[in-house]
């Protein structure tokens, strides 16, 4: 008997309960390696998704900080207010993985600021800001990941196109009160392009879209005027430095003017005042003491507070 008992003890593992052993142990083994898998790759997929997002964040503020004028793509030659000098599409590799850079930029006209001249509005220049869009795709990662970033930048100052700036001229009577209604006449010295517009109520009148021209300094003639069926208006302009320097505008001496022509600033508004008025008659009786006749013959001296430069140095 107590030899019986001691072979029951001892009786080994059967084929079966091997077998199932190893099976629990073959379907944890998969299950620890799936995980494992699946947590490799949602961080490889993490890691991808923050590197597209930090080439998004970087192509964009490149844009951002370009000047202004520059602001466009290499494809958009036939449209002056978008091109610039960013690479509508380009390739950037990171950590062997490649991924595609796609820019698009336009040039908005906000329907808030009047309609553009070709619409029968007074927007001279119809490009109010311009609107980027880019988009970052990732080519090497196994899910077509992608992000698409939208930024909309606009000019320091007014609206404006190209590498350009702005003349407001304002005119004024001797009151300093405006001066509506007035003709400014604007001509580029270097193409000899002319544009003649009037002041507002308020006696401005704006010039955007301004190229510096070459030579850039003093290229833009002004000459104010106003002509009314019931009075008559002094006139005002601008004068060549040069010409003004050298005697040839036949007054009879040189002179520094006070109105220089006009210097293009780009992405600035360059502001120049001009004050014209009513012309009034003044009529002098001259007579001759002590019998206070008539005399003739008396020379007159008349002059004005209103200059056209000072003497030169």
């Amino acid at each position: 008997m107590i030899f019986a008992h001691i072979a029951k003890d001892k009786r080994g593992t059967s084929l079966i309960e091997t077998v199932v052993s190893l099976a629990l142990f073959s379907f944890l083994i998969a299950i620890v390696n799936v995980a494992f898998n699946n947590l490799l790759s949602s961080s490889l997929h993490l890691k991808q998704n923050l590197s597209i997002v930090s080439i998004a964040n970087e192509q964009m503020e490149i844009a951002r900080n370009l000047p202004y004028a520059s602001i466009g793509t290499d494809t958009e030659e036939e449209n002056p207010a978008a091109y610039g000098i960013l690479n509508s599409s380009q390739v950037i590799i990171k950590d062997n993985v490649r991924y595609t850079v796609k820019i698009a930029v336009n040039a908005i006209d906000d329907p808030f600021d009047e309609k553009s001249l070709d619409e029968g509005g007074t927007d001279e220049i119809p490009f109010d800001y311009k609107q980027i869009t880019l988009e970052v795709n990732c080519e090497g990662c196994q899910e077509k990941n992608k992000i698409v970033l939208s930024s909309v930048v606009s000019p320091k100052l007014q609206e404006q196109h190209g590498v350009t700036g702005t003349l407001k001229v304002s005119v004024i009577s001797a009151a300093g009160t405006p001066v509506d209604g007035a003709g400014v006449e604007l001509t580029n010295k270097n193409t000899n392009e002319v544009i003649i517009k009037q002041t507002s109520v308020n006696g401005t009148a704006n010039f955007p879209g301004l190229t510096p021209g070459e030579p850039s300094e003093n290229t833009y003639h002004i000459e104010v005027s106003k002509t009314d069926p019931t009075y008559t208006y002094t006139t005002e302009q601008t004068y060549d430095p040069d010409r003004a320097g050298s005697n040839d505008y036949g007054f009879g001496f040189n002179f520094v003017p006070s109105h220089p022509d006009i210097t293009i600033v780009v992405d600035q508004v360059v502001s120049e005042t001009f004050n014209i008025d009513k012309v009034s008659n003044l009529t002098i009786h001259t007579k001759a003491a002590p019998a206070c006749t008539t005399a003739g013959s008396v020379t007159l001296n008349i002059t004005t507070d209103d200059k056209i430069g000072t003497n030169p140095v």
